[in-house]
């Protein structure tokens, strides 16, 4: 009877352990899955800061003002990967547990061209004037300025 007992007991025993090594390959599952998604919105947001390089003028390294198609092309690539963040952060929940928004623009913004950086930083308030008065566009002004809004506190943080 004791023997019995004791194999009863040895039997539960092994049981549990299994069942705690499930537990724990679903948590690690999870983490992993959690830690990837992370990785891809931060690769996403790699691929347009490299994106809104390219656009750069490299002969002088500058963002000229009045060529409209420049302007509108960063412009349109800083909006694109502020809004792919948002939308990864509104619909996974759990990469707001990983990392803030504030914490993936600063790495975005690190990424950019230090004359993309000034363009969106520095003086935001004069070049989003320069822009209305060149170009007369409503719809360009307002894309830089949400840009710069969005990309102001990493301009603080980092120049």
């Amino acid at each position: 009877m004791e023997l019995e007992l004791y194999i009863a007991y040895i039997s539960i025993f092994i049981g549990c352990i299994g069942i705690i090594i499930s537990c724990i390959a679903v948590i690690i599952a999870i983490i992993s899955y959690v830690g990837q998604m992370n990785i891809l919105v931060l690769n996403q947001l790699s691929e347009k800061a490299k994106d809104c390089n390219n656009l750069i003028n490299w002969s002088n390294f500058e963002i000229i003002l009045r060529n409209f198609q420049q302007i509108s092309n960063i412009l349109s690539v800083l909006i694109t990967a502020i809004q792919l963040m948002d939308y990864h952060y509104k619909t996974k929940w759990y990469l707001r547990l990983l990392t803030s928004r504030q914490k993936c623009l600063d790495q975005f913004y690190l990424q950019l061209h230090t004359s993309i950086r000034i363009f969106v930083g520095r003086d935001s308030e004069y070049i989003a004037t320069q822009i209305q008065s060149i170009h007369s566009n409503k719809t360009l002004n307002d894309l830089f300025r949400d840009a710069s809004g969005n990309l102001n506190a990493s301009y603080k943080k980092f120049g």
